[in-house]
């Protein structure tokens, strides 16, 4: 048996403490006078014999607990049972992270990484325990700890290097807080005694990695983590990123310019580029010169680019990492939408007519262009094939050539809008959906009506889904058309008088859609062209017949992609990013693996065409956030950190001597016999408190008798 601390044992001196109070006799301390010896002379007590023990059970007990409590402060441990756990005989629980993240791109990063990942394995010894997981923003494992295990010795090296060679950088955000925690994890669910447990962050510890996750997670006690940080020659880093969604002129977007604090330069130029051009790295259009301080950010307004263009590429040149120098945009182009209005054109148009409010109605925007074509009286039928009509609206009754082609417009899958003027002009609706006529009447103008039974959900009115636009008591309609219900069977009513009688309806035309208004917007009828509802609900109609196609869609890297929602026809749709299509099932999610311009469309052939939607995808503005990250920070947040370089350095400075007391404290840290030898003195002092009560109550009684 061995001692930590022998200089303890010399408290074991102090049995003789017991031994000293067992021999010294004592005289009575009190002392009673008798009358009948006041006269005699006194004489000193005289000894007969020496002193002697008495009890000796007493006198071991005592002594044996003073020699427990000296041993136990000794810390006693046996070095035939056990030995100090060896990291290179027990074997190390080793969990390598490797940052696989958009940022590791940069010069050199990646290269570093792989040479970081070559050295643990040099540095490996048999018994150790392995494993190998790439993160960006998710995790995977190239090589887990069951696997290594199972692999045969002299081919472990082998296969993690095949494996780690077909592995380059991605384009995913990092998610480092939420690797290191999984991993934590892991290395507890699979504890096992007496290895130790070390996590190894090889990544460039940029600051926009997603630390503060662990800011929530209580770090295991037995679980070390070692940075290995790569850094690229030059830390400069600019950032190009998309600000705003809307375009303030055609061919123009709003950027943002970051800057890193570690950047050496300042100047940049921006310019738009062809995104199918050979070249990654010139514009093609005119660049514009931007400076902006190290640390800071900017947000300008991009050059001019091509308006005709539905998609582009801006460029920042100048600086030393172009992994985030490319932003992604699909620019909106005007559409051209026609109305043909078939109505009141041959007389002056004036309040009381439906005409008056429509040019205000579909105001032009940056998006959208509205040109309203009259329909009239003895002109030919317009060919809607070559004039692209998107939307009729019906305010007159037709003749029965105009109602045989709206009959066959709507057949083919056309939408219109029929205002009911008067009674007679209303009941030409029958004509034009194949039905039998019935008699339409003129409510009761007596008093106006008002709407009620709204329907918010239907895609019209569902902007009015909301308690500070949902009051239309203040709209009134003086006059009103009533249509027997019985006559309309799959009428669908969006919205309804007071009196009950349909106010706006639709109905289904085969393939196409009529939607019934029971009044006008002329100021005879109603007050609707007034209403801050008349315009919102006349283009959310026009949306419905023709919605958006020219809609910015931005993505970011990581997200996904619903193949169902940009409402292609058919069971696959075809998507294409560079050179490569890929054709999937329409309830698929496609997930964006890098950033560029994605083309969707119903069929291959139709992505070369005005057809193909486009997506555009950037990287996101936390990845350009490649300033280091203060492993301070880390340890705040209860990580416990071990420096490679300061534990190589240590493990190499350890003399002989030091290496035995290493092995000496983790040995009796082990085995801990103190904590028995402490019990053991305990149990003796109170059996010796027993026993010593025990004894002193039979002496009283011995006195009592006599």
């Amino acid at each position: 048996m061995s001692f930590l601390a022998p200089l303890y044992l010399l408290a074991g001196l102090a049995i003789g403490l017991p031994i000293a109070f067992h021999m010294i006799r004592r005289s009575p301390q009190g002392r009673q006078v008798f009358s009948s010896v006041m006269f005699l002379t006194p004489d000193p007590p005289r000894m007969t014999k020496r002193s002697r023990i008495e009890d000796w059970l007493l006198l071991l007990l005592r002594a044996a607990a003073i020699c427990l409590l000296a041993v136990a402060f000794a810390r006693p441990f046996l070095r035939a049972q056990d030995q100090l756990p060896d990291a290179r005989a027990q074997g190390r629980r080793l969990a390598v992270l490797l940052d696989v993240s958009a940022s590791m791109r940069r010069d050199e990063c990646w290269t570093q990484a792989q040479q970081a990942v070559q050295k643990i394995l040099n540095d490996l010894n048999p018994a150790d325990s392995f494993s190998l997981t790439t993160f960006a923003a998710d995790e995977q494992e190239l090589i887990t700890a069951d696997e290594w295990a199972q692999l045969p010795p002299e081919s472990r090296i082998q296969t993690v290097k095949e494996r780690l060679a077909a592995m380059t950088p991605g384009w995913l955000a990092t998610a480092t807080g939420k690797a290191l925690i999984s991993t934590a994890e892991r290395l507890e669910e699979n504890d096992q005694k007496g290895q130790g447990k070390l996590v190894i962050l090889i990544s460039d510890m940029q600051a926009g990695s997603g630390w503060e996750a662990l800011n929530g997670f209580s770090w295991p006690e037995d679980v070390s983590v070692r940075l290995v940080p790569v850094q690229p020659p030059d830390p400069s880093n600019a950032a190009l990123q998309l600000v705003a969604d809307e375009r303030r002129a055609p061919g123009v977007v709003r950027l943002r310019v970051a800057n890193a604090p570690n950047s050496t330069g300042d100047a940049f130029q921006i310019g738009w580029r062809d995104p199918f051009a050979a070249a990654a790295t010139r514009t093609d259009l005119p660049a514009i010169s931007v400076s902006v301080t190290p640390g800071q950010s900017r947000v300008i307004q991009s050059p001019a680019g091509d308006a005709n263009q539905p998609s582009g590429v801006l460029l920042l040149t100048g600086d030393a990492a172009p992994f985030d120098n490319a932003c992604y945009v699909v620019t909106r182009s005007v559409e051209q939408l026609r109305i043909l209005y078939l109505g009141d054109t041959g007389k002056e148009s004036g309040p009381n007519d439906l005409r008056f409010f429509l040019p205000p109605m579909f105001p032009a925007t940056p998006y959208r262009s509205v040109e309203i074509i009259d329909w009239k009286e003895g002109n030919q039928p317009p060919d809607p094939e070559q004039r692209g009509f998107t939307w009729l609206i019906i305010g007159d009754e037709p003749t029965a050539e105009q109602a045989a082609w709206i009959k066959n417009w709507l057949q083919q899958g056309g939408s219109a809008l029929f205002v009911a003027r008067n009674a007679a002009q209303a009941s030409a609706v029958y004509g034009l959906l194949g039905l039998p006529p019935a008699t339409v009447e003129e409510a009761d103008s007596t008093n106006y009506a008002m709407l009620q039974k709204i329907d918010f959900q239907h895609s019209a009115l569902r902007q009015f889904d909301d308690p500070r636009y949902s009051d239309f008591t203040k709209l009134r309609f003086w006059k009103h058309r009533m249509f027997p219900a019985e006559s309309l069977p799959e009428l669908k009513v969006l919205a309804a008088f007071d009196d009950g009688s349909p106010a706006l309806a639709q109905l289904s035309v085969q393939q196409g859609t009529l939607t019934l208004l029971a009044s006008g917007w002329n100021r005879d009828d109603s007050d609707l062209a007034v209403s801050t509802k008349f315009v919102p609900l006349m283009n959310a109609l026009l949306d419905e017949v023709a919605p958006t196609t020219s809609l910015r869609q931005q993505k970011t890297v990581g997200d996904e992609l619903l193949m169902s929602e940009f409402e292609l026809k058919g069971e696959t749709a075809a998507i294409q990013i560079g050179n490569e299509t890929q054709t999937l099932p329409i309830k698929d999610r496609f997930l964006i693996a890098q950033p560029g311009l994605y083309r969707i469309a119903e069929t291959a052939e139709q992505l070369a065409t005005d057809k193909a939607i486009i997506v555009a995808a950037n990287l996101s503005p936390e990845e350009s956030r490649t300033e280091p990250f203060p492993p301070d920070l880390l340890t705040a947040a209860g990580v416990q950190l071990e420096s490679s370089e300061s534990a190589r350095n240590g493990a190499q400075q350890l003399t002989p001597e030091q290496q035995r007391q290493l092995m000496n404290h983790e040995l009796e840290s082990r085995q801990q016999w103190w904590r028995w030898l402490v019990v053991g003195a305990l149990a003796v002092l109170f059996l010796e408190s027993v026993l010593a009560a025990w004894k002193g109550r039979s002496r009283e009684a011995a006195v009592a008798t006599t």
